[in-house]
């Protein structure tokens, strides 16, 4: 609702509001501003004090949700006092080869070699995992990534793309000896920059 203003006419002319139909007004603008900070009974559970804004209810989530594909923006630093949980893309049952940009993790399938991963946004983080396999030794290290934009660690120049494997290193062997699932990419100074390189 757009905020209604009282008509006041000019002094002494009769021409404003009735008394009534000015303070329908009144109320009309006061039930829109409870109801967005959740002083009503709509339900609505958000409370503003000062530059802290908290949930009314216990165990309830806050959400920031942009319209449409904006993102929240944080100036300063974030401090957080919980766990982080990021939306995983599953790159496995969904079979898509293309990696979003838009998840921070993806999971991976067991061999696949067709992946590939665009350039990122300057700052931004991307988290590899394995989904699912195929019960044979040795193919996780197989999976691969085409990356566009990649710093080569030699010379410090930008390859225009290269053929990652995340994964690699993992290897068979018994419990004692650590197998690689995780692998991680930073975009930073016009390029990725790959936790694991091998040429």
């Amino acid at each position: 609702m757009s905020k209604q203003r009282i008509t006041i006419g000019a002094e002494n002319s009769g021409a404003g509001d009735t008394l009534r139909a000015a303070f329908v007004k009144v109320n009309n603008n006061f039930d829109e501003l409870y109801g967005l900070t959740g002083q009503d009974s709509s339900g609505k559970a958000i409370d503003i004090s000062g530059n802290t804004i908290s949930s009314t209810f216990t165990n309830t989530n806050i959400i920031l949700s942009p319209n449409g594909s904006a993102d929240v923006e944080i100036d300063g630093g974030l401090i957080v006092g919980g766990n982080t949980v990021f939306t995983l893309q599953n790159n496995y049952d969904s079979s898509t080869i293309a990696l979003s940009l838009n998840n921070t993790i993806h999971s991976l399938a067991s061999g696949e070699q067709d992946y590939t991963l665009a350039a990122g946004t300057e700052g931004q983080i991307m988290h590899f995992i394995v989904a699912g396999g195929d019960s044979t030794a040795g193919t996780v290290a197989n999976t691969t990534v085409t990356v566009s934009q990649v710093r080569n660690p030699d010379d410090g120049d930008i390859l225009p793309t290269y053929s990652w494997e995340p994964f690699t290193g993992t290897a068979t062997g018994d419990s004692s000896e650590p197998k690689r699932t995780l692998a991680t990419c930073v975009f930073g100074n016009g390029a990725w920059n790959l936790d694991t390189y091998n040429n």
